[in-house]
């Protein structure tokens, strides 16, 4: 399958149920669109004016239950859907954002790589497996994760992540930096600014190597508290590997 789904504005929510590798671009036109390729036709497609799903035609919207098989038709038929299943069905998104201060994108995917080169003025994210690159400027970006890896290299106004499992790297300029994580490990380096931090981490590493980090170290409380009292990092169950 090969399409260009349009929308109207530049505020478009996209749900994809199916392994995905997704660019997010930037367009000149006025309104958004996305390029959608997948090497299988086995897809359910449901389009609005500003909202994209795709998902695979054994999604959960397929209602059967093997124990209420009554016929070898019934039995056929649970058969080829388990069939359809078992193929590696995949899909690459490319999705096309105008420039201006109403930009949004909603994204919730499972299984996908996402890079991000598009300024956007909001940008949330829910992730099920998959690796995060962004690229360019974003006012607001809230992302919820499981066994993601964020590299977070555009300056950011606005930067919220709640992760479970994979890693948090950190080499832009931020704004007002929020983080609570389970299982993760998270990285604060270069010459960027973070003018106003909390991260809450239970089971992981945090690194920072930041020439302009002025904190304190309470080792019995487990907190780091920045200077000038803008930031604290709270630390259950893991450990600091290095403060530079």
């Amino acid at each position: 399958m090969n399409k260009t789904f349009n929308f109207t504005g530049s505020s478009i929510k996209a749900n994809f149920a199916i392994e995905m590798d997704i660019d997010i671009l930037q367009t000149t036109e006025q309104n958004a669109y996305i390029k959608f390729e997948s090497n299988s036709d086995q897809i359910i497609v449901e389009h609005t004016e500003n909202s994209l799903t795709i998902s695979s035609k054994i999604d959960d919207k397929i209602s059967s239950n093997i124990d209420n098989i009554n016929s070898l038709s019934d039995l056929f038929v649970v058969a080829l859907k388990a069939g359809i299943k078992s193929q590696n069905i995949k899909g690459i998104a490319k999705i096309f954002i105008p420039q201006n201060n109403n930009s949004s994108l909603n994204l919730k995917t499972n299984n996908a790589d996402i890079i991000s080169e598009a300024k956007i003025n909001n940008l949330n994210l829910n992730i099920n497996n998959g690796n995060i690159t962004i690229k360019n400027s974003t006012n607001d970006l809230n992302a919820k994760s499981n066994n993601c890896n964020f590299d977070i290299q555009g300056d950011t106004k606005n930067l919220k992540i709640d992760s479970n499992n994979g890693t948090i790297d950190i080499t832009s300029d931020i704004e007002n930096l929020d983080i609570k994580s389970n299982n993760s490990n998270i990285t604060l380096t270069g010459n960027n600014k973070i003018n106003n931090w909390k991260i809450k981490i239970n089971n992981g590493i945090i690194r920072i190597n930041k020439k302009d980090f002025d904190g304190t170290i309470y080792h019995k409380e487990n907190i780091i508290n920045s200077g000038s009292g803008q930031g604290i990092i709270k630390i259950i169950g893991g450990k600091i590997i290095e403060i530079k």
